[in-house]
């Protein structure tokens, strides 16, 4: 997991350019998260009504 500080966008847009991004989230208190292999510490940020947004194929739609 790393933290940037960025708008909901640009979080997207890091997460979307690096290859082994599976996740990202922006929240109040650390404003983009994103997570590399494996989804741990999810539940950390269950708690805020923030939205995770999980990177999948897109012929896993």
């Amino acid at each position: 997991m790393q933290s940037i500080t960025t708008n909901q966008e640009n979080c997207a847009d890091a997460c979307l350019r690096n290859c082994s991004c599976v996740a990202y989230a922006t929240t109040e208190l650390i404003d983009c998260v994103m997570w590399f292999g494996d989804l741990l510490d999810v539940s950390e940020f269950n708690d805020g009504g923030d939205e995770l947004y999980v990177r999948m194929a897109a012929s896993e739609l």
